[in-house]
């Protein structure tokens, strides 16, 4: 601990503390793109017919996206619900607990957390969840690079600066890839790492 100390090294501060935050990220994002299956805990049997049901009916299969097949059963659900074949595979128990997840992740009037931007296009609002995870994530880490500062900091100048931007552009990318509920989780994360 002395040389720890005395070399201003901290034993926990690499990438070790990087996998709890991954492993609730991993989490978070299994619990969105597999709602039905992960979160409501509904037969993945039952749920991968009704998938193959809708993917079966003219004009809805092509509207899906196939990564993410039961955020897609969510938004169709209210037109096939009805339907003998749904009827036969989710109680009505379940069948309840899909109409209450689906309305939990509309957030401020209508924007839907179960949205993918790069779905809806380049130019929709949604490209505002990107936007904002990278500007958060970059002033997150502007921050604590002010916060930190060291005589080692100026060794290490140039990495620095292309983690500061690289990172948070890989996270805008994948933003724009995966539901905006990621986003969302990763621009209020940053926020309260600036709190801290």
């Amino acid at each position: 601990n002395k040389l720890y100390e005395k070399e201003g090294v901290k034993p926990m501060g690499g990438c070790l503390t990087m996998i709890v935050p991954m492993l609730v990220l991993f989490g978070v994002f299994y619990a969105v793109a597999y709602p039905l299956t992960n979160t409501l805990h509904i037969d993945a049997n039952h749920v991968n017919d009704a998938v193959a049901y809708i993917n079966k009916i003219p004009g809805y299969a092509s509207a899906t996206n196939p990564a993410y097949q039961q955020i897609s059963l969510l938004r169709i659900f209210p037109n096939i619900e009805n339907t003998e074949a749904i009827q036969g595979l989710f109680s009505s128990a379940d069948i309840d607990k899909i109409h209450m997840f689906s309305n939990g992740f509309d957030i401020l009037s209508g924007v839907d957390l179960l949205q993918v931007p790069a779905d809806l296009g380049f130019w929709s609002w949604y490209l505002l969840f990107p936007v904002l995870c990278f500007l958060s994530n970059v002033g997150s880490q502007f921050v604590m690079q002010k916060v930190n500062q060291n005589t080692q900091m100026n060794q290490q100048k140039g990495c620095m600066k292309f983690v500061m931007y690289a990172l948070p552009l890989f996270s805008a990318y994948i933003a724009y890839s995966v539901p905006a509920a990621m986003s969302f989780y990763w621009i209020i994360s940053a926020l309260l790492s600036l709190v801290q």
